[in-house]
């Protein structure tokens, strides 16, 4: 059994970014400082020990569900996995236009395709802020490809992605095979 760190994010006023799990938190943040664009609002990481993975998973769950931090998609509050944007950095990643952003959020006077955004005011924020429920950004197309990525990858059953695993790596197996004979 290895021990788990459960790590909470937050920005320069307190506000709780992310809280996430891994065996080893600083190496977890190294990934989040290339991929992740909340990241440069990090200004502070707190660190929780865990005996086990399982404990951590739960106090991770309990922490989203009652904290709400900013940046987290699974275990968000009513069921429904949320991103937190502003309307520039969403046009940047998926390269739309801010109009056409706000056109998606029906800003323009058009009805909206994303009915169930809320805007969130976020301490010393004066961009426009959206909360958008990850299944409205999927329809929407307002993902970048890594996003969808990853949206693909948290939503396939855990029983899928095993015997994707499986059919991977008989794959590369008869590939090597088949390389082996030809020498």
């Amino acid at each position: 059994m290895n021990k788990t760190d459960l790590y909470r994010w937050f920005d320069e006023t307190g506000q709780l970014l992310y809280v996430g799990i891994s065996i080893s938190a600083y190496e977890r943040a190294k990934d989040h400082r290339k991929t992740k664009e909340w990241f440069r609002e990090a200004k502070k990481m707190t660190i929780e020990q865990f005996a086990t993975r399982e404990q951590a998973l739960e106090a991770e769950k309990t922490a989203i569900q009652n904290e709400k931090p900013l940046h987290n998609v699974v275990h968000s509050t009513n069921g429904q996995l949320t991103r937190t944007f502003n309307i520039a950095e969403a046009a940047k990643a998926t390269g739309k236009s801010q109009m056409t952003i706000r056109k998606y959020l029906g800003l323009s006077g058009r009805p909206s395709r994303l009915p169930n955004a809320q805007k969130v005011l976020k301490a010393g924020d004066f961009q426009e802020t959206w909360q958008i429920p990850e299944s409205d950004l999927w329809q929407s197309g307002l993902m970048t490809a890594n996003e969808e990525q990853t949206y693909q990858t948290n939503h396939v059953p855990n029983e899928t992605k095993i015997m994707q695993d499986v059919i991977q790596l008989q794959s590369q197996i008869i590939n090597k095979l088949i390389q082996l004979q030809r020498l």
